[in-house]
C-alpha cells in the first residue's frame, strides 16, 4: 500500500521542533553576516522548501552546512544534515538520506539533545520502512518512542505510534496496528493537527481494506480526502485518490477505479512523486489488464518498474513482479510468467528472510517470558526422545538376532541355486557366441551411420554459422539506422505532445521519420516516409532519403513542402540511375511515398506536401484529409511530375496524423482481411482526445490485436502530433 505522503508529511511536521513562521526571502537571508543566526536562517527556509523544490533545498542545506563547520556550530550543522535527509528522501535517494540521518544523530547525542535525537531515529525508522527492512525500522520507532515519552513530546510521540503501527500493519498484525493508528489519532486530534487526523483516517482504512471491510474502509478515505482537499495538501490528496480507486477496483468499477488512479498518477507526476508515481503506474497497468488491454497494462506497470528499482524500493519491486507474472499468465505467455514470478519470490524472501524473522522475534521477547517456557518444554521433548531411542536400540539388536539366523538359513539356499545356475550359464555362453557375431555386423552398420550423421551435423553448424553472421550483420545495421533517426526527446523540446508508433516487419525498415528545425525562424519540418520494399533493400533506401532531404532543406534552404518533393524526386532518380528505365513499370521498386508538413508557429499554419500518403487532422472532433498527389517520389512517369501543397490555420488542441501504408495494409481480424484506411480513420476517431502517450499504446495494442498470429505485412510507421 503507498504510504510515501504521509511519511513525508510526518517527517516535517513531527521530525523536529516547530520552525517559527519567518517570511525572509532567501535573497535578504543571503546578505546576513557570516554567523549562527544566518545559519538558522538558512536551515529553517530549506526545511520550509523540502515539499515544493527538493534540490533547492539540498542546495541551501548544503550552504549551511559549510558554515556550520567552518564557525564550528554543532546544532546548525545537525539540523542541515536533517535538511539534507529530507531532501534526499523527498527524492527516492533512500540511501543518501538514511547516511545524513545517521550523521545527524551522532552530532545530536554528543550534544545531548534527546529531542532532535527522536527525531533522528524516527527518520532513519521510516527509511528503513521504505527499504523493506522491517526489525530496523520498528527498533528505530520504538528508541524515539521511548524518548518522546521521557520528554512528554505529544507530536513527536503521535508520529511515532502511527509509524509502529505501520509497521504491524504491513507484518499483516492489524490487531495491533489498529491498536496504534488509534492512538496517532486521538493524540492528533488533542493537538488540532488536521494533516495527522487525515493520515490517521487513512492508515485506519488501509487496515480494514486489508481486512476485506471495503464498507468502513472506505468511509475513512472519505474522510481523509476531505480534510486534504480543504487544506489543498496535493501530496495527501493524491494517496486518498489512489486508495479510493482500489475499493472501487475491489469491486469490480473498474472505469471509477482507472478515473481515480489517473488522477493520483497525474498529481505524483506534477509533484515528482518517483515512489507513488512507480505505485500509480502499476495500479493503472492492473485495472488495464482486468479490462483486457495486455499490452497498454505492461507498458505502465514495466515503466513503474524502472522508477522502483531507481530508488531500490524493494517492497513496490516485489509488488510489481507479481503484477507482471499474473498479467503474463493471462496472456498465455507462461515462461515470462515464470521468470516474473521467480523474481517477486526472490525480492519477498530477501526482505522475509530468517534473520530479519529473528530479529523481530528478539524485539517481541522484551514484552513477554514465553521464550523460558518454550525452553522447558523443548528439555521434556528432549528427555522423551532419548527414552524413545533406547527402547528403539533394544528392538534393533533383537532384529540382528533374527537376521543372523536368516542369513545361515540363506547361505545354504544361494549355494544350491548357484550350482543350478553354473549349468544354465554354460548353454547361455554357447548362445551369447553366435549373438556376438551378429552384434559385429550390426555395430559396423551403426559406425556407417555415425559418421553420415557427423557429416550432416557439420553440415547444420555451418549453415547456422552462416545465419549467425548474417543476422549479426543486419543488427548492426539496425542500430546504424535507428542512429539516423532524429531522437525523439529531441523533437520533443518542440513538439512535446507526439507519440511514434515504429514496427518494422524485419530487423531493419524500409519507413523513416525525419525532422527539422528552420534556422532563425519559428518553424519546423516535419516528415513521415515509406521506401519501396522492407528488409535490408528499403533501410538503403531510407539512409539516401534522410540524407537527401537534410541537403534539400539544411544545405540549400529549401522550406517549401511542394519543392522539397520536386527536388527530392529528381535526386532520386539520379541516384538511382532511373532514367535508363522505359518506363514506370521497370523503375518502380525504388520509389518512395511521402507526407511532408511545414509547422509555422508564428502563423499557427501548416503548409502539407505528400506523395500517395495524405494527411490527417483532427479540429473540433471533426476530421479533414488532406490528399496527396497521386505518384510516387523517385519513379519515372510518362508526364513531369508537379507536387501540389495545401496550406491551412491550425488551433491549439488540434491532432495531426502521418502514416505509412502498413498498418492499413496488414491482414487479420477473423476472417483474415486487410485492416483498410476506413478503419484506421475509425480507430483515430476513437483515441484522439485521449493523452498522446495513451494514443500510442491503444495504436500499439489495436495492431497486435487485429495481426494476431498473421505475418506482419509491411512496415509500420505511425505518428501522431497535438499542437
Amino acid at each position: 500500500m503507498n504510504r510515501i505522503f504521509y511519511f513525508l508529511l510526518l517527517l516535517m511536521l513531527f521530525s523536529t521542533p516547530s520552525v517559527a513562521q519567518n517570511n525572509t526571502s532567501i535573497e535578504a537571508i543571503l546578505q546576513m553576516p557570516d554567523d549562527s543566526s544566518k545559519i538558522n536562517e538558512l536551515n529553517n527556509f530549506a526545511f520550509k522548501e523540502v515539499t515544493d523544490d527538493a534540490h533547492l533545498a539540498a542546495e541551501h542545506s548544503r550552504y549551511a552546512l559549510e558554515l556550520s563547520e567552518k564557525l564550528n556550530y554543532p546544532k546548525g550543522k545537525a539540523k542541515a544534515l536533517l535538511n539534507l535527509g529530507y531532501a534526499n528522501f523527498t527524492l527516492g535517494q533512500y540511501v543518501k538520506a538514511l547516511s545524513f540521518y545517521e550523521k545527524a544523530k551522532s552530532i545530536r547525542e554528543s550534544i545531548g539533545d534527546k529531542q532532535g535525537v527522536a527525531s533522528a531515529l524516527n527518520n532513519i525508522g521510516l527509511v528503513y520502512k521504505l527499504q523493506a527492512q522491517y526489525a530496523e525500522a520498528l527498533d528505530a520507532f520504538v528508541n524515539s518512542l521511548k524518548i518522546r515519552q521521557q520528554l512528554g513530546d505529544k507530536a513527536g510521540i503521535a508520529a511515532s505510534v502511527n509509524n509502529i503501527g505501520n509497521v504491524y500493519e504491513t507484518l499483516n498484525d492489524y490487531e495491533h496496528a489498529l491498536l496504534y493508528y488509534n492512538q496517532a489519532l486521538t493524540a492528533c486530534q488533542e493537538l488540532g493537527n488536521e494533516e495527522g487526523v487525515a493520515g490517521a483516517y487513512n492508515n485506519i482504512g488501509n487496515v480494514y481494506r486489508s481486512q476485506r471491510n471495503t464498507k468502513e474502509a472506505f468511509n475513512y478515505y472519505q474522510k481523509a480526502l476531505q480534510i486534504r482537499s480543504k487544506i489543498k495538501n496535493l501530496r495527501g490528496m493524491a494517496e486518498s485518490y489512489n486508495n479510493i480507486g482500489e475499493i472501487y477496483r475491489y469491486r469490480n468499477n473498474l472505469p471509477e477505479a482507472l478515473r481515480y488512479h489517473l488522477n493520483s498518477l497525474k498529481i505524483k507526476k506534477e509533484l515528482g512523486d518517483q515512489y507513488g508515481i512507480a505505485v500509480s503506474l502499476n495500479r493503472v497497468g492492473d485495472i488495464h489488464a482486468s479490462q483486457g488491454n495486455f499490452a497498454i497494462a505492461q507498458l505502465y506497470q514495466e515503466e513503474g518498474l524502472v522508477y522502483a528499482m531507481q530508488m531500490g524500493a524493494n517492497e513496490e519491486i516485489k509488488e510489481i513482479y507479481l503484477s507482471l507474472s499474473n498479467l503474463s499468465a493471462r496472456k498465455g505467455d507462461y515462461r515470462s510468467a515464470y521468470s516474473y514470478y521467480k523474481n517477486y519470490v526472490s525480492i519477498k524472501d530477501s526482505i522475509f528472510n530468517k534473520e530479519k524473522t529473528e530479529r523481530l522475534t528478539q524485539l517481541e521477547a522484551h514484552f513477554n517470558d514465553e521464550q523460558k517456557e518454550a525452553r522447558i518444554k523443548l528439555l521434556e521433548k528432549d528427555q522423551a526422545i532419548q527414552n524413545l531411542a533406547l527402547k528403539e536400540k533394544e528392538a534393533q539388536i533383537n532384529k540382528q538376532r533374527l537376521f543372523n539366523a536368516l542369513f545361515v538359513a540363506g547361505f545354504a539356499f544361494i549355494v544350491t541355486m548357484v550350482l543350478i545356475l553354473y549349468r544354465s550359464n554354460q548353454q547361455k555362453q554357447r548362445a551369447n557366441r553366435v549373438l556376438e557375431e551378429k552384434n559385429v555386423e550390426i555395430q559396423e552398420q551403426r559406425d556407417d551411420l555415425e559418421a553420415k550423421n557427423i557429416e550432416i551435423q557439420h553440415q547444420k553448424e555451418l549453415v547456422e554459422y552462416k545465419n549467425k553472421e548474417i543476422t549479426d550483420s543486419i543488427l548492426y545495421a539496425q542500430r546504424i539506422q535507428q542512429a539516423i533517426l532524429p531522437s525523439l526527446p529531441r523533437i520533443r523540446q518542440t513538439l512535446p505532445d507526439l507519440f511514434v508508433f515504429y514496427n518494422p516487419r524485419d530487423i531493419v525498415s524500409g519507413d523513416f521519420y525525419w525532422f527539422t528545425e528552420v534556422q532563425a525562424s519559428s518553424q519546423i519540418i516535419l516528415a513521415v516516409a515509406d521506401c519501396v520494399g522492407h528488409g535490408v533493400p528499403g533501410a538503403f533506401m531510407t539512409v539516401m532519403g534522410n540524407a537527401l532531404l537534410n541537403e534539400i532543406v539544411n544545405e540549400n534552404r529549401i522550406t517549401q513542402p511542394s519543392r522539397i518533393l520536386q527536388e527530392l524526386d529528381k535526386k532520386v532518380v539520379v541516384a538511382l540511375h532511373q532514367q535508363q528505365y522505359s518506363n514506370e513499370f521497370e523503375s518502380g521498386s525504388s520509389g518512395m511515398d511521402i507526407v511532408l508538413v511545414n509547422i509555422n508557429f508564428a502563423l499557427q499554419e501548416i503548409t502539407f506536401a505528400g506523395a500517395k500518403q495524405p494527411l490527417y487532422h483532427w479540429h473540433n472532433n471533426e476530421l479533414h484529409v488532406v490528399p496527396a498527389s497521386k505518384f510516387s517520389i523517385g519513379t519515372m512517369a510518362l508526364t513531369e511530375k508537379e507536387f501540389t501543397q495545401q496550406s491551412f490555420v491550425y488551433h491549439k488542441g488540434d491532432m495531426i496524423y502521418m502514416a505509412t501504408d502498413g498498418y492499413q495494409d496488414q491482414f487479420g481480424g477473423k476472417n483474415g482481411k486487410k485492416f483498410m484506411t476506413k478503419s484506421f480513420k475509425e480507430m483515430l476517431a476513437r483515441i484522439h482526445s485521449q493523452p498522446t502517450e495513451l494514443q500510442q499504446a491503444y495504436v500499439q495494442d489495436i495492431f497486435h490485436h487485429w495481426k494476431k498470429d498473421n505475418q506482419q505485412t509491411d512496415d509500420v510507421l505511425v505518428m501522431g502530433v497535438r499542437l
